[in-house]
């Protein structure tokens, strides 16, 4: 019997990769157009990259939040 199926985390690729050191890097809020900028990648492609950190890779978001509210 198989177990049920679970969120598994994904591999990040070199778009999340930039994201997240953007986002490490800045002490405030940042637009997409903001992150795009940064990262010089279309705002699309930010978008589907923000929603697989977001879903996919939770435990890693929560350990980057813990990282910056403490």
């Amino acid at each position: 019997m198989q177990s049920p199926k679970r969120k598994s985390q994904k591999a990040l690729n070199k778009i999340d990769l930039k994201i997240m050191d953007v986002l490490q890097k800045e002490t405030k809020a940042l637009t997409l157009q903001e992150i795009a900028t940064r990262t010089g990648e279309a705002p699309q492609k930010i978008i589907k990259s923000l929603w697989k950190l977001f879903i996919c890779n939770e435990k890693l978001i929560n350990e980057m939040l813990l990282q910056i509210y403490l």
